[in-house]
């Protein structure tokens, strides 16, 4: 009978024992889990992290660039209104000296109408040259509304991205936030770079057009007007002086190669 007691009090110890150590393993493990699990969620929002400052980066240089291009831009655009002002002075030298030697009364006629022409002249150069800097100006404002946007987003998805490696584990994360977190950044800075690509070209294309237009699409200047059209009929010496095929022509085929 005593027997059957020790053996019943040994089989009872055993079985304790065996339960600690399985309870024991089984904590241990779970906090393992844990840890791997927090060490990879790290490691992601590092690399996420890294992803966002690299785009930052991008966009800093794009517009970096964005800003050289308009202002090489409005420098090309002033030298060739500039180019346009000194062929018109030329121009105007050049008749003051043929009309010297004719009567008073043309002379003050032609001085009158040199005059006006310049005033024309220069007024059409200023405008042009005031729309080309409020387009420039706008086409920046734009590309600037355009970058705002998009840090914005990735701040927000930088957020959600955190928001979720709090809630789950280090796999999800590889298939969920990893994924829309690049493709989002990848597209939406695709999408900026095709936008000021195409802005940019349509800005060139229109500030030219606009140049020429204002400066040698004058419709005021060439339809008669009595205030502003240079009295070639009954000057021959002032038309004369106007034409100059030398500087005249060359003036116009760099602009428009511009």
């Amino acid at each position: 009978m005593d027997m059957l007691f020790c053996n019943s009090l040994f089989c009872s110890a055993g079985g304790g024992h065996i339960e600690r150590f399985v309870s024991d393993s089984i904590a241990h493990a779970q906090e393992e889990a844990q840890r791997e699990a927090q060490i990879a969620a790290s490691a992601h929002l590092e690399g996420i992290h890294q992803k966002v400052l690299e785009v930052e980066a991008k966009i800093d240089g794009g517009l970096e660039n964005l800003s050289q291009h308009v202002q090489q831009l409005v420098k090309d655009s002033f030298a060739a209104s500039q180019l346009q002002v000194d062929s018109c002075e030329g121009s105007t030298r050049a008749v003051q000296m043929e009309v010297e030697a004719a009567s008073p009364e043309s002379v003050w006629r032609c001085t009158t109408r040199l005059a006006s022409t310049k005033r024309f002249l220069e007024g059409r150069v200023q405008k042009a040259l005031s729309n080309t800097q409020s387009e420039l100006n706008l086409q920046v404002q734009r590309q600037a509304d355009a970058t705002t946007a998009l840090r914005e987003q990735i701040r927000k998805l930088n957020a959600q991205a955190k928001r979720q490696a709090q809630k789950s584990d280090g796999a999800a994360l590889d298939t969920t936030v990893a994924d829309l977190v690049r493709q989002e950044m990848e597209e939406r800075f695709r999408g900026v770079q095709i936008n000021a690509q195409h802005e940019s070209d349509a800005a060139v294309g229109e500030i030219r057009k606009t140049i020429r237009d204002e400066i040698y699409g004058s419709d005021e200047l060439n339809d008669g007007g009595d205030e502003d059209e240079i009295a070639a009929d009954e000057d021959p010496a002032l038309e004369k002086g106007y034409k100059k095929p030398g500087e005249d022509c060359i003036c116009h085929q760099r602009l428009l190669s511009r």
